[in-house]
């Protein structure tokens, strides 16, 4: 995403204090997941690119669970990339299918394929062919087993931007500086705080715009989407597509 800045969990916190001057401190340990939890379903997490070296044991190549198994890229020693293998493609450029005619029906194709008369035809299975020789194909949730020998390979993957939190004391996802979702978070989360049965002097979900939380979230929440879309359109080559996982914390009580 192409944002000027991103801010921590710890400005959202921050901002409902001065905001709402909530008279309890019991909702902070849970702001986190709430922020993840939205931006989630927004979409707005913000991805990179790392990669780590795993050994190979007998061709067999194991990485964190951090990884998403269907994201990932390897590489081999020479850092060329190692194709993935399935039963419809081996990853070479090798055509695999295909549509062929009857050689009586040949000479037919060119003339009347503009008029939508097509010829007797069949649809054949090419021999599979790799001339790189290299391939890798998945055989777990987070191994793969390559076809050649190898001391080591480099995946590559994407995970969530991510900073260390004094407060949380853990790793939390960055928040993109965009006012409309700033705003967004904030209703969601005093939604969510008085979801749990603390009270507020002026907002409550029982009220009407503009002092009931769930209302003015709903009502940001389009807004502050359209304002991403508008942020980051065609950029970063489609890696933020949100992350697969909310966050949980298991001291956090339901």
């Amino acid at each position: 995403m192409n944002y000027k800045s991103l801010l921590p969990v710890e400005a959202i916190i921050a901002r409902l204090d001065n905001d709402f001057n909530i008279d309890n401190s019991d909702y902070i340990p849970r702001i986190a997941a709430w922020c993840i939890d939205l931006m989630n379903q927004m979409k707005v997490l913000k991805y990179e690119e790392k990669s780590i070296t795993v050994d190979v044991d007998n061709r067999f190549a194991s990485f964190p669970s951090c990884c998403d198994i269907n994201r990932i890229r390897v590489f081999d020693e020479n850092g060329c990339e190692v194709d993935k293998i399935s039963k419809t493609s081996c990853g070479c450029p090798v055509k695999h299918s295909g549509v062929e005619y009857f050689t009586q029906d040949k000479a037919r194709v060119e003339t009347e394929r503009g008029s939508k008369k097509y010829p007797s035809r069949r649809v054949i299975e090419y021999d599979i062919y790799n001339p790189t020789g290299r391939n890798y194909v998945v055989v777990g949730d987070n191994m793969i087993e390559l076809n050649y020998d190898a001391e080591e390979v480099t995946i590559k993957y994407l995970t969530v931007v991510s900073y260390f939190s004094q407060t949380y004391n853990c790793e939390l996802p960055v928040i993109p500086n965009n006012g409309k979702l700033i705003e967004c978070l904030e209703y969601f989360c005093m939604y969510k705080i008085l979801s749990r049965g603390i009270k507020h002097p002026v907002f409550s979900l029982n009220n009407q715009l503009p002092t009931n939380p769930y209302l003015l979230y709903r009502d940001a929440y389009n807004k502050a989407y359209t304002s991403i879309i508008v942020d980051n359109q065609d950029v970063n080559g489609g890696l933020d597509k949100g992350w697969n996982q909310f966050f949980y914390n298991s001291t956090f009580p339901k």
